[in-house]
């Protein structure tokens, strides 16, 4: 008999594969209907998996999801702003992330289903380099021209790095787990491919996030000889806090000369140093104006479609502090 989470869980992988290779094709439509999809068979696996057993961690997340929604659905109304799918479509967004946290840390991953997920990849990825070889300008379009930096056809190039740097993270999960020498090496191959891929789209926090996670990994196998280990709590705490220490830190020493001496090396056309000063400001000034129930209308002046491009800072000034507490 077929398990209904199998199921769910191919499906899934499927609808992101289609997604990716339909983009590519140009065929917004379809991969528009097929991401909205996502959130559906995200939440039906959640469902499965409250039926099974109702967790400590589940009404935790239920609360979240609650609080979230509570809280923009006052913002629109003391900001007057029109309830719409667009409106609400972000808050959907981060409700979908945090319930597919809980369902990775739920589900029972079986190795047919580590073999599907290899073989989407896998597709995604020779596609991708087939195209970069054969096709390199028409992966570099942004908003309707050729870019500097490698998009695959992204709204923007930071969304495909951090689109590959999961990819990537898999190939090394992949690599480690393989018994045959062959398959080191073609996830090998596929790894260096995706690091380089990163390094085109010149989206510099995912590159920073691509040498950080090479150093943990190199460190850990080093120590271990293994990737099978325990991950210390004040590294996870570190990685859990970073994103907020950054824009911290990046908004106290950006004005400073010697700042901009220093790392004047990563500066490029339309990435200056101070290209995140204004929107990180911004969304800190609108957390600061409204702390308990977020900022969600007012940064997005009534739309609901802003973009802190700092994870932590966006969470923080669209939903409320509740979330960190």
């Amino acid at each position: 008999m077929v398990k209904v989470d199998k199921l769910l869980i191919r499906l899934l992988y499927l609808c992101v594969t289609m997604m990716v290779l339909l983009q590519l094709v140009s065929l917004p439509m379809i991969t528009s209907v097929l991401f909205y999809m996502t959130f559906l068979v995200v939440f039906l696996l959640w469902l499965l998996m409250l039926s099974r057993g109702v967790e400590r961690m589940d009404i935790l997340c239920l609360a979240i999801l609650s609080m979230t929604f509570f809280n923009v659905l006052l913002n629109c109304t003391l900001e007057n702003s029109a309830l719409s799918f667009n409106y609400l479509k972000k808050m959907i967004m981060f409700s979908c992330t945090i319930v597919y946290f809980r369902v990775a840390v739920k589900i029972n991953i079986e190795k047919s289903d580590e073999r599907f997920l290899k073989r989407c990849i896998g597709v995604i990825s020779c596609v991708f380099a087939l195209l970069y070889i054969f096709n390199n300008d028409g992966m570099r379009m942004l908003e309707g021209r050729v870019s500097p930096y490698l998009t695959f056809k992204f709204t923007n190039p930071n969304l495909a790095a951090m689109f590959l740097l999961c990819f990537l993270v898999a190939e090394v999960v992949f690599f480690f787990r393989s018994s045959s020498s062959r398959e080191k090496i073609f996830h090998s191959v596929l790894f260096v491919c995706l690091s380089w891929f990163v390094f085109e789209t010149e989206a510099r926090n995912t590159m920073l996030a691509w040498i950080v996670f090479v150093l943990v990994v190199a460190f850990f196998w080093l120590k271990k000889s293994t990737l099978i280990f325990r991950i210390p709590t004040f590294v996870a705490i570190t990685v859990s806090i970073f994103p907020a220490l950054f824009f911290i830190a990046y908004l106290i020493v950006i004005e400073w000369p010697i700042f901009s001496e220093i790392f004047s090396f990563i500066v490029s056309t339309g990435k200056e140093l101070t290209s995140r000063y204004f929107v990180w400001s911004s969304g800190l000034s609108s957390f600061g104006n409204s702390p308990l129930i977020g900022a969600y209308s007012q940064m997005s002046m009534g739309t609901g479609q802003s973009q802190m491009h700092n994870t932590h800072l966006d969470i923080m000034a669209s939903y409320g502090m509740y979330l960190f507490s």
